[in-house]
């Protein structure tokens, strides 16, 4: 889906007579005031209506069968269970996870409408049914940033002067918490505590046990810009100065808050795989093992440098890293429609997914043994 393509549809289906009543004069109001400036990479802007959740699945499936370009956006206030389950993952209704599931692979994005906005693994915004104007056009701006991130980027060549390397400074690794955090934020993988960070920046505990890389664009004037990051966790032989660069970065009583639950969260297990999936063969393997075992995320690339390849070759880097460390395993989690990419990189599917930790998305969990490694266990199995 190239720049200036995207269909966006609202796909509206409300329950709730007040919420009816109340509903559509708002959608109106916002559907009115984002056609009459569409945003950079949206063609079209409608608000569709449908009489219930069985069809506004025949809607969808319509929608992404006929419009190669469509994005939708499914408005609703029967996402929730009404109950008000005590946990947050339990409040997400088995309709809403299943066309969750079913369209995985499309560009399709949940706005929940219900009693508070308290934030819901799987549903990309939640807002309250009483919201203002204000809040609605904030929420479907962000949803059509989240929907142009998603799609694919047109093809461009790779910018001159790009270099893949190890990030070496302390200021690097700032560029890169930083970038982590407008990219999240944009994808809606940001916590509500990580959300109001106000330096901007996302880091957690595990950036001080990871080995960190950059994408670098040289400039006219012979300094570098960062324009992509990736981190491979470590069970071990990570570089220790990013544990200080770390610390020292987390200048805020919110910062340090932060990075310290995340530290106490993983101090058992390191890898935050181990904690969103039921790997126990994995996690026993992994501290046994006298060669590491590796974690590969926080994949990033600025959306004015997508569709260079350049996050591919962030992880061919990465991965090369890891093997150079002798790295026994890579692991990873990934949307489904990233998953053909990591299969052309010799990443294999664990058959399992999980909420990912701190990024409230269900994603599938992906291994790469290392070549050498994963040569013995082929010739064992013939």
């Amino acid at each position: 889906m190239g720049a200036g393509q995207m269909e966006l549809t609202v796909l509206v289906y409300l329950k709730d007579v007040d919420t009816r009543v109340l509903w559509p004069s708002l959608l109106s109001q916002a559907e009115a005031s984002i056609a009459k400036s569409l945003p950079t990479g949206v063609r079209t802007f409608e608000v569709l209506y449908t009489t219930s959740l069985e069809s506004a699945e025949a809607k969808l499936n319509q929608l992404f069968s006929e419009r190669p370009c469509a994005a939708v956006i499914l408005l609703s206030d029967a996402l929730l269970d009404p109950d008000d389950s005590w946990r947050v993952e339990w409040r997400a209704t088995s309709a809403m996870k299943c066309l969750r599931d079913e369209y995985a692979d499309h560009h399709y994005l949940s706005l929940a409408v219900g009693n508070d906005d308290r934030r819901v693994p799987d549903v990309d915004i939640m807002l309250n049914k009483r919201c203002n104007l204000r809040k609605l056009l904030a929420a479907l701006n962000l949803l059509i940033d989240r929907a142009r991130y998603y799609s694919r980027p047109a093809k461009c060549p790779e910018p001159s002067g790009l270099k893949i390397r190890a990030i070496n400074s302390q200021a690097e690794l700032r560029d890169a918490f930083k970038l982590r955090y407008a990219v999240y934020r944009v994808m809606g993988y940001l916590s509500e505590d990580a959300m109001d960070i106000e330096q901007l920046m996302e880091l957690d505990g595990c950036d001080c046990w990871s080995n960190h890389f950059g994408a670098f664009v040289a400039q006219p004037d012979g300094s570098q810009t960062l324009v992509g990051t990736a981190r491979l966790i470590m069970t071990r032989n990570y570089d220790d100065r990013y544990k200080h660069w770390t610390n020292s970065s987390a200048t805020t009583y919110s910062l340090k808050k932060l990075l310290e639950r995340r530290k106490s969260e993983l101090v058992n297990f390191r890898l935050p795989i181990f904690l969103t999936l039921p790997l126990n063969d994995e996690m026993t393997k992994a501290f046994k093992s006298i060669w590491p075992w590796a974690e590969l995320s926080r994949v990033i690339v600025a959306p004015e440098y997508r569709g260079a390849e350049i996050g591919r070759s962030i992880i061919e880097f990465a991965v090369s890293e890891a093997d150079r460390l002798n790295t026994e395993s890579v692991l990873l989690e990934c949307l489904e429609l990233h998953r053909p990419m990591y299969e052309k990189m010799e990443f294999q599917p664990l058959g399992r997914g999980g909420v990912v930790m701190g990024v409230g998305k269900t994603m599938v969990g992906m291994q790469r043994m290392h070549p050498k490694l994963a040569e013995i266990c082929q010739t064992e199995k013939t």
